[in-house]
């Protein structure tokens, strides 16, 4: 039912409501507050016994009789009810004396707590309404009814105050309410001067690692400054290794300059008279074959032996003059290629057919000489070498001389295992199989020419004097010493390449003629040249 006020007046089954639609808020009313009952709609009948007479009065029906009476006679309760904190726990324990402070302070680990409150209003107490907030905990209000308690658990260290507002009977606000203060202090280790200790700390920590990291790059430094230094002193060691050994190939290069002098003269010298020895030696064969012829059958029988015995010794003279003169003559004519070097002029050479006619060369002069001599000869030529400007005779020359070496080293090799015996029956020797490999490379502006061999090798003790003048590892007799020499002077002076040589006793020996392409055109089309076969 609406009253002269507006108001709007609802039957419940707890009590009798007023609506002000304006404030919109609700006024309770109960059996305490002098009506008959609190239920006002049991049932239909009920819902319906309520009537609003003339005059403005409001009978209403409910379960004990009926209520009757003027709502402009019905005055709220405007005065305000004085709200105050009645009880402080303390881990569900009471702090006397507690509720009438305007301050507690506690320690950090008693952040258990509790409240109770109550609003001055004796009226109808059960009517009273309240609402709690601890600042920094509850963002807002609390609004707890007629619920007078308010509990927290594990609340942070810091500043709190706690605030509670209430109402009267009749619903009006005390908003100013009771509020007291909670101050939790933190551990030690989380107060200012912990705080400022551990700034101090962090302070101290941030100059040691700045010293540290100073005294560290100090140290990196004076170890860079030494390695530098030491670096340096290397440097200007390897200067000076370098200096002496350029000074002391600038006096061999002289010595070998006055050799290559000295040699051609000798050589000139020698010639001559060497010639008249050989032409002599033939000449003076020639004659004893035909004194030898005319007047054995004119002598008797008892001169006869002794005519045939000198005979024949000043036959084996005149051959072991004419065999050694001849030997010196390839001497004289070696020393004299020496010294000759340098006369004829570049052209361009196709490496790959100069290193196969070398080879067929090579392999048919030394079986002319050693009719047993057989090997397995490889050629590994790669495809498209450029064109070399070169002295064909003399690089051929020395290819020559390369290969010779290495079919004379297989072949030593050889006859060495044809001497071994088997030790015992148990004990088998391993078949020997010499092997010669001739390869090309191309690579950058330079190409190499490799022979290599599995035949005796050279002693670590005399691989450095392989190049140098009238110095061989073959029996007297069997080498002049001026084969690789005149090699390495064709290849380096001539050439400008370099002459390598790799090698270890027993096992074989690799040399390599590196030759600069100065001027690279480009390479004949043509196949990769791979050829095993046993010569």
């Amino acid at each position: 039912m609406e009253d002269n006020d507006n108001y709007l007046w609802l039957g419940t089954q707890n009590g009798l409501s007023r609506f002000d639609p304006v404030q919109k808020t609700f006024t309770n009313y109960y059996y305490r507050d002098g009506l008959q009952g609190n239920i006002f709609a049991v049932s239909e009948s009920l819902r319906s016994g309520h009537f609003k007479g003339k005059d403005g009065t409001l009978y209403l029906g409910s379960n004990n009789g009926f209520n009757f009476f003027d709502p402009l006679q019905i005055k709220a309760d405007s005065s305000i009810a004085p709200v105050v904190i009645t009880q402080f726990k303390l881990f569900d324990k009471v702090v006397k004396g507690a509720s009438e402070l305007k301050e507690i302070v506690l320690v950090y680990d008693q952040n258990y707590f509790s409240f109770e409150f109550s609003s001055l209003s004796y009226d109808n107490p059960a009517k009273n309404q309240y609402a709690y907030k601890l600042e920094g905990v509850d963002k807002d209000w609390i609004y707890s009814g007629s619920r007078h308690y308010a509990g927290y658990t594990d609340i942070k260290p810091g500043h709190h105050n706690f605030k509670v507002k209430g109402t009267n009977s009749d619903g009006i606000w005390n908003e100013k309410g009771a509020a007291i203060s909670i101050i939790i202090n933190p551990p030690w280790w989380k107060t200012w001067w912990a705080y400022t200790i551990y700034g101090l700390l962090f302070m101290a920590a941030i100059l040691i690692i700045y010293r540290m990291q100073k005294q560290r790059i100090l140290r990196n430094e004076r170890q860079k400054t030494q390695a530098k230094e030491i670096e340096q002193a290397k440097e200007i060691e390897k200067a000076y290794r370098d200096l002496k050994l350029t000074k002391d190939q600038l006096i061999q290069s002289e010595k070998m300059a006055s050799l290559g002098e000295l040699t051609s003269g000798i050589a000139h010298e020698i010639k001559n008279p060497l010639n008249f020895i050989n032409n002599f030696s033939e000449l003076n064969m020639e004659l004893i074959h035909e004194v030898d012829e005319d007047f054995t059958p004119k002598m008797e029988e008892s001169e006869q032996a002794g005519w045939t015995h000198s005979i024949k010794t000043l036959k084996k003279n005149s051959e072991k003059i004419n065999h050694h003169g001849k030997r010196i003559d390839e001497i004289v004519k070696g020393m004299l290629a020496h010294s000759r070097m340098g006369n004829i002029k570049k052209e361009p050479v196709q490496i790959n057919a100069l290193c196969e006619d070398a080879l067929k060369l090579a392999y048919h002069g030394f079986r002319a000489k050693e009719k047993a001599f057989h090997a397995s000869c490889e050629t590994r030529l790669e495809a498209n070498i450029p064109v070399v400007m070169v002295i064909p005779q003399e690089i051929s020359r020395v290819m020559l001389n390369l290969i010779n070496n290495a079919f004379y080293a297989v072949h030593i090799k050889m006859l060495q295992s044809q001497k071994l015996k088997v030790e015992d029956s148990l004990q088998m020797e391993t078949r020997y199989e010499p092997s010669v490999i001739l390869s090309t490379h191309f690579q950058g502006n330079k190409v190499s020419i490799m022979v290599s061999d599995n035949g005796t090798g050279i002693p670590d003790e005399v691989i450095g004097k392989v190049f140098q003048p009238f110095f061989t590892t073959k029996p007297t007799g069997e080498g002049t010493g001026l084969g690789l020499s005149i090699a390495y002077d064709i290849v380096t002076k001539g050439h400008g390449g370099e002459l390598k040589v790799k090698s270890k006793a027993g096992i074989g020996t690799d040399f390599e003629i590196i030759l600069p392409v100065t001027a690279p055109k480009p390479p004949v089309p043509e196949s990769p040249h791979h050829s095993k076969q046993v010569l």
